[in-house]
């Protein structure tokens, strides 16, 4: 991993307009299961692989 974590902040970039729709989720623990899922979905963006797969 880079210390500089810029392209990290530009891959998440797009998604944190999600972080509003967090606030009108039903609970917390449906918010937590989206906002893990948008980390895992750029994490795997960031390492080129295949996130349905």
């Amino acid at each position: 991993m880079e210390i500089d974590n810029n392209l990290i902040e530009s891959a998440v970039c797009p998604l944190a307009a999600g972080g509003e729709a967090f606030l009108f989720a039903e609970s917390h623990q449906a918010s937590e299961r989206a906002a893990g899922m948008y980390s895992f979905m750029a994490c795997c963006k960031k390492n080129k692989i295949n996130e349905f797969e």
